[in-house]
């Protein structure tokens, strides 16, 4: 995993986009999705952007898809919010849910509840497959949102080589006056 990004941030971003598609996603609840497999095409997240969608099935077992490109490496995130409670009754619940996500860089996890995994990512195309069963009395419903890699800009390790050296030459110097 890259050191130099700025989780928090990242982590702002990929709540937004929950947070974005959480009225999509209740809206979805209510229309009682009946689809028991979807695929949803992110296109390509450029470098610090998200992009998510929502997915939402009535009672059973599922197999969702989402493809996306991303264009640099670094570290990313994908987040998962699964939405339980309407009216104080649980009309929307996904179980056994697991991302399983293909590409440059492959990565496999269990996904309970809400939750942000952080994934080292390599530039290029990736497929996320998305597996679980619905069990509330309305199915289930849930948002997948990626957020793409902070690369680290090759000019901030040449700008940090650069300022050592000047500080080396600048002691040098003082050592040689003195």
């Amino acid at each position: 995993m890259l050191e130099l990004i700025d989780g928090g941030a990242i982590a702002m971003r990929a709540l937004k986009v929950i947070r974005n598609t959480g009225v999509a996603a209740a809206l979805a609840i209510a229309a009682h999705g009946t689809a028991s497999a979807a695929t949803a095409d992110l296109g390509t997240i450029a470098p610090n952007s998200s992009a998510g969608t929502v997915f939402a099935h009535t009672p059973g077992s599922f197999t969702d898809t989402v493809t996306f490109n991303i264009t640099a490496s670094g570290t990313g995130e994908a987040s998962y919010y699964n939405f339980y409670v309407l009216s104080g009754k649980v009309r929307s619940n996904i179980v056994d849910a697991f991302l399983t996500l293909t590409g440059p860089t492959s990565f496999s996890t269990a996904l309970t509840g809400a939750g942000l995994y952080p994934v080292s990512l390599l530039a290029g195309s990736y497929t996320g497959t998305i597996t679980g069963k619905a069990t509330g009395s309305d199915g289930g419903a849930y948002n997948f949102a990626i957020t793409a890699p902070t690369p680290e800009p090759a000019t901030m390790g040449m700008m940090a080589a650069g300022m050592a050296m000047s500080g080396f030459v600048a002691r040098r110097r003082k050592k040689a006056s003195a």
